[in-house]
């Protein structure tokens, strides 16, 4: 435990500071891989060395997760239900990097047989970070840096894509609140963006609702609260919802519902 807190607190040093400015970068910082179940797809990241000493890298393999605010969680390797453990081989853990110089990184998935819809992992890119002033290195103590490549693998055939979405209008101390909550019921990874209208019983547009870019694993859920700024007089109304998924495809959805004003 004490170790992720200093973990942490280094990071924070690290974003506010240039005098502890990572030395390494990677590309593409997300892979998006297609396999059949049984067969072997090969893939690579690029790391560069971006300064002009010589760095070691260490490589490494975890599941990640989405927090409810939609930033990832990273857990030990076989904790996630989509995990890639026994699906990924590295094909090194150690890197040397001599200054200002790159090397591509190789690993493989082969999911087995059974696999269906998708799994998700990361691939740590690792190095140690320059001493901290006032933090003394110690045998217990080590400033450590990391980036991940974010691994979207699909189960080729197997794809199910499907999602959800309920709205209504519900009021929060005399105010307007859009309650939303999208489902995905399909089993792949789906990433959103789109916008919600709120339409009278007349037809006419009554406010515009923005919706920032959704993330939903296979069979979870999200729920948004949406303050509105318009004053809604007693009736029956319908959310809109159109979104657009990754691959540019759009579904509209809609619900229809009552909206009491005591």
């Amino acid at each position: 435990m004490v170790k992720h807190y200093l973990w942490v607190f280094i990071f924070l040093l690290v974003s506010v500071s240039g005098a502890y400015a990572f030395s390494i970068s990677i590309d593409p910082p997300s892979l998006y891989l297609t396999g059949k179940p049984g067969t072997s797809v090969v893939a690579k990241v690029s790391v560069e060395n971006t300064s002009s000493d010589d760095v070691s890298v260490k490589v490494y393999y975890e599941d990640w997760t989405y927090n409810p605010d939609q930033t990832k969680l990273f857990l030990t390797p076989g904790k996630s239900r989509f995990s890639l453990k026994g699906s990924i081989k590295l094909y090194t853990e150690n890197i040397l990097l001599k200054g200002s110089a790159s090397q591509d990184v190789y690993f493989e998935i082969k999911s087995p047989l059974s696999t269906v819809g998708g799994l998700y992992g990361v691939v740590f890119f690792e190095t140690d970070l320059p001493s901290a002033p006032g933090i003394i290195s110690t045998s217990s103590v080590k400033l450590v840096g990391r980036l991940g490549a974010i691994v979207y693998y699909k189960a080729e055939g197997t794809e199910k894509s499907g999602l959800s979405v309920t709205s209504s209008v519900t009021m929060d101390d005399a105010k307007p609140v859009a309650k939303l909550t999208f489902k995905n019921t399909g089993n792949t990874h789906l990433g959103l963006t789109g916008s919600a209208l709120l339409v009278d019983r007349s037809k006419s547009v009554v406010e515009r609702i923005p919706i920032e870019s959704l993330r939903l694993l296979p069979g979870s859920d999200l729920s948004l609260s949406l303050p509105l700024k318009s004053k809604l007089a007693p009736g029956t109304y319908t959310i809109l919802t159109t979104l657009r998924s990754t691959n540019s495809q759009e579904a509209v959805f809609s619900n229809q519902f009552p909206v009491v004003v005591k």
